[in-house]
C-alpha cells in the first residue's frame, strides 16, 4: 500500500517526452538545457478546496522547474508527490550535519506547528532530480500535500469514508496542481509575478 511506504515517488508523465537520437535521456546527466533552467515557489492561500476536500483546508503549494526553451508549444509535465508522514519536526544539530526529525502532525489539522519545532518541506527534496529532468526539457512538479493530508486517516483522524488513508485525495492534490498549470498556461489564471511567458506550455 502506498501509505505504508516509508518514502516514494508518485511521477505523473503527462504529453509526449523529450527523445534524444531515438533513445530516451539518461536523467543522471544534466542535459542540454543545462544552466537554463528556472524555479518557482508557490503558495496560494490555506482554504477549503472542495474539488480536494470539503471538511479541512488544504494547501497549494508547490515548486515548479522549468526549462528555458524558445518555440515551444507544450512541454511535457512531471508530477514528483512526496511520502505520507508527519508534518512538523524538530532539528537535531551535529559537529557534521542537522538532521530534521518527524515528531508531532499538527500542522495537518491546524496550519501551525507547536513551539520549537518547524514545518516538514518535503516537497523542496527533489533538486536532483527536478533540475536534471528540467535541463532534458521537463516541467517539474513538486507539490507539498502537508496541510489535510498528510499523517491523517491512518489512525481515523482526518480520514474519510471510502478514503481511509487519503490516497484519494493525495490523487485530488496532484490534479489540482496540473489544473493550476492549465489555467496559468490558458491565460485563466494569473501567474505569481516572477514566472512569466507560459502561456501555451501545457497542454492540459
Amino acid at each position: 500500500m502506498l501509505n505504508k511506504a516509508a518514502s516514494f515517488l508518485l511521477v505523473l508523465l503527462v504529453g509526449v517526452g523529450v527523445v534524444v537520437g531515438g533513445e530516451a535521456p539518461d536523467a543522471t546527466v544534466l542535459g542540454p538545457y543545462e544552466g537554463h533552467v528556472r524555479t518557482l515557489i508557490y503558495k496560494y492561500p490555506t482554504e477549503i478546496r472542495e474539488e480536494v476536500r470539503d471538511d479541512i483546508p488544504t494547501d497549494l503549494w508547490g515548486k515548479l522547474y522549468l526549462p528555458v526553451l524558445h518555440n515551444v508549444s507544450s512541454l511535457p509535465i512531471v508530477v514528483v508527490l512526496h511520502g505520507n508522514h508527519v508534518t512538523c519536526g524538530r532539528y537535531i544539530l551535529s559537529d557534521e550535519n542537522t538532521t530534521s526529525f518527524d515528531v508531532n502532525n499538527e500542522y495537518a489539522l491546524t496550519g501551525t506547528c507547536p513551539e520549537g519545532l518547524h514545518v516538514i518541506q518535503s516537497y523542496l527534496g527533489y533538486d536532483y532530480i527536478g533540475y536534471n529532468l528540467a535541463s532534458w526539457g521537463y516541467a517539474v512538479v513538486t507539490p507539498n500535500v502537508n496541510r489535510g493530508v498528510n499523517g491523517l486517516g491512518r489512525q481515523g483522524e482526518g480520514a474519510l469514508a471510502g478514503d481511509g488513508s487519503l490516497n484519494l485525495v493525495r490523487a485530488r492534490v496532484v490534479l489540482r496542481h496540473l489544473q493550476l498549470l492549465h489555467e496559468w498556461s490558458a491565460g485563466l489564471a494569473d501567474t505569481p509575478t516572477p514566472l512569466t511567458s507560459v502561456r501555451g506550455l501545457f497542454d492540459l
